[in-house]
């Protein structure tokens, strides 16, 4: 009885051990563990969370001494370079969690410290857009920036500007030179001294001189064109000419000729919009867009981005049209050879051509077509508004209508004359727009009444204008003592005049249209 009281005392001196130990440890960090070099051992979450914003508030209040290749520009401190901590969130729930678990984890946990400690890392760092904003005051004079090569169109030839190299800031070197004095771990200035080298352009004379040839080239007409609608697809044209793609660089039409404005030289002309032709500034960018797209599937670049219109236009077939909307619809071309390529767009005799040259590997006995197959057709019907201003029989069209399709558009690949591939490009849905006309619906004898009603009311206000007015009434005299006074009659009133016919009521609008093709540019 006695031998296993004994060994029950034991257990519960070993399990209270235990507890203690536990209830010790469970507030403190393990030994071994460090922030950015500072030693954390033994501290409670509290104390390290005090520890971290105190080197934060140290840091930030440090000088920041910046030369260029050994000559001071700017001096500063590191909070107005907006100094900050940026994981110390992250680090003290790390910190906490080594705090977690039972006794027989954090014993292994420390265990694992002794013979490996951790050193966790604040990453704190200044704002890089504020300092590089500082070395372009500061050290803007010392500095170069680098310049392509340019190519021209000028005259029908190619005019190419030769590129120069520049002076810029060692990024890679500067980032890590701060980085390091920032981990220094004590509060004296921090000298940075940035080393220039050379800023080479991206694009040479040498890799323009390869533009020579045509890859594709597509024209549309606009004669038909208001002069406003003329006006807006010359000046859209004109903000994509010129354009260089690098291998795999993608050309956004929307990103080219935003925005659509009056004051960037767009014009209110006709566009679509749910299935109606209304006003929009720079109407007329959709058909820029459905010319590049067919120049661009000539030279068969990767197209990134192509939507169709809601309904069909008159200046290209079916499923070979490129529509504008903001980014929603929108036409991306890709470069997608492993030469650049050089965007041309010009208008003459109201005509818009885009040009594609580059460097032609295609053997010369390989051909393109394109063609437009329809599938499905729904004709358009008439709706009529019914208008009594107008009499039977008389009609006046509102807007025209479209018919709609299903089409499809399919790539075509010849060599010698001798079709060896067929290619479906895309499948196209095109909504049906009914036109709509005015229609009379006042009779013969309903305009006569009309007539005489008018004639009546005239007639009525000519006899009221005549008519003298009715005199005010006079106070009767005071009666004699012997005789009762005469009663007085009131004058008739005047009878009342009836209201004028009002004007007909306003139709009903129709909802507020929703952004489509028309916003901006379209058609």
């Amino acid at each position: 009885m006695m031998k296993k009281s004994i060994q029950k005392c034991a257990i519960i001196a070993v399990l209270a051990a235990g507890l203690y130990i536990q209830n010790a440890w469970a507030s403190t960090i393990p030994t071994g563990i460090s922030v950015d070099g500072m030693d954390f051992s033994g501290k409670t979450t509290e104390e390290a969370k005090g520890l971290i914003d105190e080197y934060i508030q140290r840091n930030s209040g440090r000088t920041l001494r910046v030369k260029v290749n050994g000559q001071e520009v700017a001096s500063t401190t590191l909070k107005e370079l907006g100094y900050e901590g940026a994981h110390s969130e992250q680090v003290l729930r790390i910190l906490g969690s080594y705090n977690d678990g039972n006794l027989i984890k954090r014993y292994m946990t420390q265990e694992d410290m002794n013979t490996s400690p951790v050193n966790l890392d604040l990453e704190d760092a200044v704002d890089q857009t504020k300092f590089d904003q500082l070395i372009k005051e500061k050290a803007g004079n010392l500095l170069e920036p680098a310049q392509d090569a340019k190519l021209e169109r000028k005259d029908g030839k190619f005019v190419i500007t030769p590129e120069k190299s520049g002076v810029k800031i060692d990024e890679e070197k500067a980032k890590t030179d701060l980085e390091q004095a920032l981990h220094s771990g004590d509060n004296s200035d921090i000298v940075l001294d940035l080393q220039t080298v050379e800023d080479k352009p991206k694009i040479t004379a040498d890799q323009l001189s390869g533009i020579k040839d045509v890859l594709g080239t597509f024209t549309t007409d606009y004669s038909s064109s208001s002069s406003e609608r003329a006006t807006n697809v010359k000046n859209g044209a004109q903000k994509i000419n010129g354009h260089i793609l690098m291998p795999g660089e993608t050309l956004s039409g929307y990103e080219c000729m935003e925005p659509f404005t009056v004051k960037n030289g767009y014009r209110i002309a006709h566009a679509y919009e749910n299935g109606q032709v209304v006003d929009s500034i720079g109407g007329g960018a959709c058909q820029i867009a459905t010319t590049l797209y067919n120049a661009a599937l000539r030279a068969e670049l990767k197209i990134k981005q192509r939507q169709n219109h809601s309904m069909t236009v008159g200046y290209v077939q079916p499923s070979g049209d490129a529509a504008i909307a903001g980014t929603y619809k929108d036409i991306k071309i890709t470069n997608n050879q492993d030469k650049p390529i050089y965007v041309e767009a010009y208008t003459t005799d109201r005509k818009l051509t885009f040009t594609i040259w580059g460097t032609e590997t295609r053997p010369a006995n390989r051909t393109l077509e394109f063609e437009s197959k329809i599938l499905s057709k729904t004709k358009r019907e008439t709706t009529y508004i019914d208008d009594e201003r107008l009499s039977a029989g008389e009609k006046v069209y509102v807007s025209s209508g479209h018919d709609g399709r299903v089409s499809q558009l399919w790539k075509i690949v010849k060599v010698n004359g001798v079709e060896t591939e067929r290619k479906k490009i895309s499948e196209d849905y095109y909504i049906t727009s009914n036109d709509i006309v005015r229609r009379g619906v006042r009779s013969s004898e309903s305009s006569n009444r009309s007539e005489e009603k008018s004639e009546e009311k005239a007639e009525k206000k000519v006899e009221k204008k005549e008519q003298p007015a009715t005199p005010a009434p006079q106070p009767a005299p005071a009666p004699e003592p012997t005789q009762a006074p005469e009663p007085t009659q009131a004058p008739a009133p005047e009878p009342t005049q009836a209201p004028e016919t009002q004007a007909p009521a306003p139709e009903t609008q129709a909802p507020a249209p929703q952004p489509a093709e028309a916003a901006p540019g379209g058609q």
